[in-house]
């Protein structure tokens, strides 16, 4: 057609775009003509009963501002609604439907868009209710062959994808619906950029992820031969629920999921409802960063299903997959759990297992009030191979936790003014860590403070308040040193060969406390009497400073304590008045400090 100025429309090549006349070849003569293509205004539904192909590199399509759109006759499995085999093609404003929505076999894989070729850019499109929306292709893999290289330099850039999930079977079965489809943006291997897209399931349908990456290991070189190092840039992207969730379907179970990736930035995200996980990293990932994510836990996690196997589930994962992920960066994330809906599915704030040099840091992890997580924890490390070097820094950690920092098994792991408060069992659990330093963390208003099982380290700096419990141990940590460490309330317990003096001495302040109900005898004026019995205070000993305090109106004595002994303390009252004081009956309470 030749003219260069001029927007080509599927009419110019004889489509009707009546909903009702199968217009298939004319849009692909359409698509294939090497033109500048648009859609026409007005509201055309031109009807397809097989894959558009875009194969002529350079093609560019402006469909921005244009209701017409493109939608389904027939689904071909292994194809998209338009395939993509060309290079460096862009595609803005097009509008793809499923309408009505057409499903193939469970077994079978369908794409709203099929991208097959290098340096192709999608932008501003509308893909609905497709079992996947966008994804660039494992080779020859959606038809069933081997994957046979990677595709790379695609752009997934300000898209709404909304996704139907699986064909045939019920969305919550657990016979593996869900696993081999259902994601929003899907992308194999090369380097890719998917930003700005906004990604929820159709109603009542439970898919697999938002986003999801993965580079295969036969994906060294992609297929000219190029090297590209399977970078991955994901940034600004919304994946939320369904705008109706009547049946309680209509989430994702992943939120952003990259695997077998290298060199990967996921940053600025946001995800919301998700049953697994919100944000995860999985098997031979090295250098990645996931920086000022959102995720927003608000829908029950209703059961198991979509696969055969237990999921790992937490708002963010690490998860190797019998593969190590190395060298992570989680820096300035969020998660907010607004439900208790996640009972007895062990939905963690952070889960990493066998993972390696990993800088978990900033990252704020909060229960409303009213969420209780019953054994989840918000931050739990596990299971590191040889070499590990964790390192957990200025973390914040509120609400109804079990734990909030558990770590077992990490040869080298530092936590460092990290803020831990309300958790219903210890702050702080470490457990056969062979080298472990605390530094400036705060623990506060827990059921206990920090527990310690078999290991050697520093503590430094460290606080406790508002506790029952401060310290539960046994004989394995001797070589535990601690220094300019602060402690209020709370009693000391089971440590095994370690003494409660010997523990205690090692802090720039310890706080230890004790009760003595009785009927103190009249005190005369100006004098010294009322003496107590002796009130136990475990760990007390000679020259610790005692303060007093009586629950009872005073009368204007003043009460007094000191150490009578090891483990004692006896009270008393002065009287500066000029009368005797007969206080009558009350409770004496003692505080214990030694700085």
């Amino acid at each position: 057609m030749g003219c260069c100025n001029r927007e080509w429309s599927p009419l110019d090549f004889g489509a009707i775009g009546n909903g009702l006349v199968d217009d298939r070849t004319k849009l692909n003569d359409w698509a294939s003509s090497g033109e500048k293509l648009t859609m026409p205004q007005g509201d055309y539904a031109f009807r397809t009963d097989g894959p558009v192909e875009f194969s002529v590199d350079g093609t560019s399509v402006n469909a921005r501002g244009s209701r017409s759109r493109i939608f389904c006759g027939q689904r071909v499995a292994g194809h998209g609604l338009i395939d993509v085999t060309g290079n460096d093609i862009i595609i803005d404003g097009l509008r793809l439907v499923n309408d009505p929505i057409l499903s193939l076999p469970t077994t079978a894989q369908a794409f709203g868009v099929l991208n097959r070729g290098h340096r192709n850019r999608f932008m501003n499109m509308t893909v609905l209710d497709f079992e996947n929306g966008m994804t660039t292709s494992a080779g020859a893999n959606e038809l069933g062959a081997a994957a046979e290289g990677e595709f790379y330099d695609a752009w997934y850039l300000h898209n709404y994808v909304r996704v139907n999930g699986q064909g045939l079977g019920t969305p919550d079965s657990g016979s593996g619906y869900g696993e081999d489809r259902g994601d929003g943006i899907t992308h194999w291997g090369g380097r890719c950029w998917i930003i700005g897209n906004r990604i929820v399931p159709s109603d009542d349908r439970d898919c697999r992820g938002g986003i999801f990456v993965e580079g295969l290991g036969n994906y060294a070189l992609d297929r000219t031969g190029v090297d590209d190092q399977a970078i991955a840039f994901i940034a600004h992207n919304y994946i939320g629920i369904a705008e109706s969730r009547n049946n309680g379907g209509g989430r994702f179970r992943r939120g952003v999921d990259v695997e077998d990736y290298r060199n990967a930035v996921v940053h600025h995200n946001i995800a919301r409802g998700t049953a697994w996980y919100a944000f995860q990293a999985a098997g031979q990932c090295r250098g990645l960063e996931f920086s000022h994510n959102l995720a927003i836990m608000d829908c029950p996690a209703d059961n198991a299903n979509g696969a055969s196997w237990m999921p790992n589930r937490a708002a963010f994962n690490l998860y190797p997959n019998g593969l190590p992920v190395d060298d992570v960066v989680f820096r300035d994330n969020r998660a907010f759990f607004t439900t208790d809906g996640y009972a007895g599915f062990n939905i963690n704030g952070i889960l990493t297992s066998s993972v390696r040099n990993v800088l978990i840091e900033g990252t704020r992890l909060i229960s409303c009030p009213g969420v209780d997580h019953g054994l989840r924890d918000a931050i739990t490390v596990y299971d590191f191979a040889a070499g590990t070097d964790i390192t957990l820094r200025g973390n914040k950690v509120n609400g109804r936790w079990r734990y909030g920092i558990v770590a077992t098994a990490v040869e080298k792991l530092v936590t460092e003014d990290n803020e831990i408060d309300g958790c219903s069992a210890f702050g702080i659990s470490i457990r056969s860590s062979s080298n472990y330093s605390s530094l400036r963390d705060k623990v506060s208003n827990c059921d206990s403070g920090l527990e310690i099982v078999t290991l050697t380290g520093k503590i430094d700096g460290l606080s406790l308040s508002g506790l029952t419990t401060l310290w539960l141990s046994n004989a394995g940590v001797s070589t535990i040193e601690v220094t300019n460490s602060h402690a209020e309330n709370g009693t000391v317990s089971d440590f095994g060969a370690l003494t409660v003096s010997r523990w205690k001495s090692n802090f720039g302040w310890s706080y230890l406390g004790g009760a003595a109900a009785y009927n103190p005898a009249p005190v005369g004026a100006n004098t010294i009497g009322g003496v107590s019995g002796n009130i136990t205070v475990v760990g007390a000993v000679a020259g610790d400073h005692v303060t007093a305090s009586w629950n009872n109106f005073a009368q204007g004595l003043v009460p007094m304590a000191s150490v009578s002994a090891a483990g004692t303390v006896i009270a008393s009252f002065a009287n500066p008045t000029a009368a005797s004081v007969d206080l009558g009956s009350g409770t004496m309470t003692v505080s214990v400090e030694r700085e």
